[in-house]
């Protein structure tokens, strides 16, 4: 089947601490789909990076070192194994392997390299709910349904804030504020792929939601489609 034939692809965008990520798993959760979260990969090539002690910009790194990763489709969820090591969420997630995958996600070279690598995941599994930052835009145009994800920029950083304040007792708001501005700044404003609404695709401000008000408001959208 071709990606063009690929009809069961939903797509969810979003810049950071909308809550893409949680409402996406949530969504394919209830549905009983497949959850690509391609952030991983992002974060997973900025780990390879600093664990090599290499620039973000080394292509020839990455080559490499992709062929010593393998992505794993288990329990409805993606998961990256490099060098024989699990790539596990708390690996992940970690504040600087977050900072050095902002870096590598800006690289022409590294969006290239994974575009094929998310396309085949749809190849691969019969149903997907994929979030990140060009979903809808550049690695699954057609999906059959597309959403994107807002919020104010205070309503984003004190979701942040707050999580981060239970591992960083250094953490401030003023100073997540200015983080998440720096990131939006980088990921609208790259010269590849950058963040935007992707065309025909549904917005949702979740500003002033739940998480299950967002995850209501979208099942009633693909329920009226």
């Amino acid at each position: 089947m071709s990606l063009k034939e690929k009809l069961n692809i939903i797509t969810i965008d979003g810049p950071a601490c909308s809550g893409k990520g949680t409402l996406a798993r949530m969504l394919a959760n209830k549905l009983n789909y497949f959850h690509f979260d391609s952030g991983l990969l992002y974060r997973a090539v900025g780990y390879i990076f600093f664990q090599t002690i290499h620039q973000p910009h080394s292509k020839e790194t990455l080559e490499k070192e992709l062929e010593f990763t393998t992505l794993n489709y288990n329990e409805k969820k993606l998961s990256l194994t490099w060098r024989d090591k699990l790539l596990n969420d708390d690996l992940l997630r970690s504040e600087h392997v977050s900072r050095w995958a902002s870096l590598v996600a800006q690289e022409e070279f590294v969006r290239a390299a994974l575009l094929p690598i998310q396309r085949d995941i749809a190849h691969c599994v019969k149903d997907i709910v994929a979030d990140g930052r060009d979903m809808g835009t550049i690695v699954f145009p057609q999906a059959a349904y597309k959403f994107y994800l807002t919020a104010s920029l205070e309503i984003r950083a004190q979701r942040r804030f707050l999580s981060e304040q239970e591992n960083d007792l250094t953490a401030t708001f003023e100073k997540t504020l200015h983080q998440l501005q720096e990131r939006d700044l980088r990921d609208t404003q790259r010269l590849f792929a950058p963040l935007r609404k992707p065309e025909n695709a549904i917005e949702i401000d979740t500003s002033l939601f739940t998480i299950q008000q967002s995850l209501d408001l979208v099942l009633k959208q693909i329920e009226k489609a």
